[in-house]
């Protein structure tokens, strides 16, 4: 619905003339939760990502989260067809996958296994995208388009540390969707603009952001 005193709060410069789902609406299997949250955004905002965001999907439905009861369910209804319609998808998929070492959400080392690896500055640019729409959700103002999100996507015993000092401050997301997406976040009081997020999608893919300005 078109709000001509509503900005869209990624850019900031576009009315706000539709709604965007945050996380992407593709990333739930039907039937679709009725309480799934959506932000103004213009609609060239809207639709900026979503090439980006079915490669985020088919890509890490070839790790732990395909194996996830929301996962099959989403390749079963959706990525499987993608993915067959899509030669250029699958030529990605094919040189991404690999045989390395995996590390549990805690950091324990559990040995050598098939693994892809994530375009991570199309990956950044979805999880970049959730961060902002979170952060306007849970603060009620947009964060300032010039300010700066630092993503990293949590597959190695180095980056989870970088998350593990952060933990701890964490509150709960005021939305979940267990097995989907789930997230903590926290900001500085004084400055908001300095905020910390922690993601889970499917129950195994970890992406932690710090914004600032």
């Amino acid at each position: 619905m078109k709000d001509d005193k509503q900005k869209c709060i990624y850019c900031s410069n576009e009315v706000a003339a539709t709604r965007d789902h945050v996380p992407p609406k593709c990333f739930f299997p039907k039937p679709r939760p009725s309480d799934l949250l959506t932000v103004p955004c213009c609609l060239g905002c809207n639709k900026s990502t979503e090439k980006d965001e079915e490669l985020f999907l088919a890509t890490f439905m070839f790790s732990q989260a395909g194996g996830s009861k929301e996962g099959k369910r989403l390749w079963n209804q959706k990525i499987d067809r993608m993915y067959e319609k899509n030669t250029g998808l699958r030529r990605i998929i094919s040189k991404s996958l690999q045989y390395d070492h995996t590390y549990t959400p805690a950091g324990l080392y559990i040995g050598k296994q098939m693994t892809i690896e994530p375009d991570l500055t199309r990956a950044k640019k979805v999880v970049e995208k959730i961060v902002r729409g979170l952060y306007f959700y849970q603060y009620k103002k947009p964060f300032a388009k010039e300010s700066k999100v630092n993503i990293v996507f949590l597959n190695t015993e180095s980056s989870f540390q970088v998350a593990r000092e952060k933990i701890d401050l964490l509150l709960p997301g005021d939305k979940a969707w267990p097995g989907i997406f789930e997230y903590g976040y926290n900001a500085v009081n004084q400055d908001q603009a300095k905020s910390i997020w922690l993601m889970m999608f499917y129950s195994s893919i970890y992406f932690f952001a710090l914004t600032e300005n």
